[in-house]
């Protein structure tokens, strides 16, 4: 029987011996207080342990596109976020997925308001079961399908009675740092944004955010990259975009992520005034984001520039090109307004003579 179950039942019929038993298994008990934040949600079904020696998280399964179950193994997958759906009830977020889980059969959806809305109760000791129907007997609470008795490898939700072994969970904290896209003035709430970006270890973003480099192609200069896996390496240069003043969690990786190959952008580091190069950013009221030349800017150590000599042959084709002046872009300041000269290749020009050159952000013919 539930320690809730006990309680009521010794509010009708209280008995000394009963109070004492129950307040001894209450304060051993470690009760889950619940509350919104980044968990690992573990199977507390300890047959996993007993007849395997591991235990079991839920985790969101890239292929299906929906929750399931499988050995722990702390990846970006198994990372699980409780957010408040009211004053009582919680809904599961998927940070890797930027979803919410839609059923008990793990099926998810990305309108919040559509998500699975569940009780987090106190079963045992550092134990809940996850209710999303107080009543529904077999179909009450979140449930393993597939443990076997503590033998089976990994397997799919469902539902349940709500103190089956299977349908026990343990909340383990997990500590996820989150940053917050940009809302620049000129971009409608809901939309896109674009931002260089970047970080001191290596993460994962969530696959619904797009992460870039940007390469120089021998024929068409300036490149953007895409990064499939939205894998970020530690102390390397990149640009993401997202929804408008959105929250990023950075979710761990197992293995050291790769150094993007012939990436041109770097890492500010939040010290040094820049010279040179260009910094995508929006110019206050408009909605596209251009690339704006660097005259003394202290790049933040959380964001990506294109140091000087990058190519600028090509960046015209990238979001809004280059910026022709920079004013309403606070603490960005550039040489363009002084008219100055560059070539083709992106270096500056100091005595130009007859060619195509850049001057304001625009090809000029002398």
């Amino acid at each position: 029987m539930m320690l809730e179950d006990r309680y009521n039942a010794l509010l009708q019929t209280p008995d000394y011996n009963s109070y004492l038993q129950l307040k001894a298994d209450v304060e051993a008990a470690n009760l889950v207080a619940p509350a919104e934040g980044y968990y690992y949600v573990q199977s507390a079904n300890g047959l996993f342990e007993s007849v395997q020696g591991v235990t079991k998280n839920m985790y969101y399964d890239t292929t299906t596109g929906t929750v399931k179950w499988t050995t722990s193994d702390g990846s970006a997958a198994q990372v699980m976020k409780l957010t408040a759906a009211d004053a009582s009830t919680y809904r599961l977020n998927i940070p890797l997925a930027g979803a919410y889980l839609q059923t008990q059969a793990g099926v998810v959806t990305s309108d919040e308001a559509s998500g699975l809305s569940f009780a987090v109760t106190a079963i045992g000791p550092a134990e809940v079961s996850l209710v999303y129907n107080a009543n529904g007997g077999i179909d009450a609470a979140l449930h393993m399908q597939g443990h076997a008795s503590g033998a089976g490898d990994s397997g799919s939700l469902t539902g349940w009675t709500i103190d089956a072994g299977a349908s026990l969970w343990r909340l383990i904290p997990v500590d996820i740092e989150e940053i917050t896209l940009i809302s620049p003035a000129g971009v409608a709430d809901g939309e896109e944004v674009m931002q260089g970006f970047a970080n001191v270890y290596d993460a994962q973003l969530p696959l619904n955010v797009g992460v870039f480099t940007i390469t120089e192609d021998l024929g068409a200069g300036a490149r953007l990259d895409t990064i499939a896996t939205s894998q970020i390496a530690a102390g390397q240069g990149y640009i993401i975009s997202g929804v408008k003043g959105a929250t990023v969690p950075l979710l761990p990786v197992l293995d050291a992520v790769d150094v993007p190959a012939g990436n041109l952008l770097v890492a500010g580091d939040g010290t040094t005034a820049v010279t040179g190069g260009y910094i995508l950013a929006y110019k206050k009221g408009e909605a596209e984001a251009k690339f704006w030349s660097i005259n003394g800017l202290t790049v933040p150590a959380n964001r990506s520039y294109l140091p000087e000599g990058a190519p600028t042959r090509g960046l015209e084709n990238i979001f809004g090109g280059i910026g022709e002046d920079v004013t309403g872009i606070n603490g960005i300041t550039t040489g363009a307004e002084n008219g100055t000269v560059y070539d083709l290749q992106g270096r500056r020009v100091n005595n130009a003579t007859k060619g195509v050159y850049i001057i304001n952000g625009k090809k000029v013919i002398k």
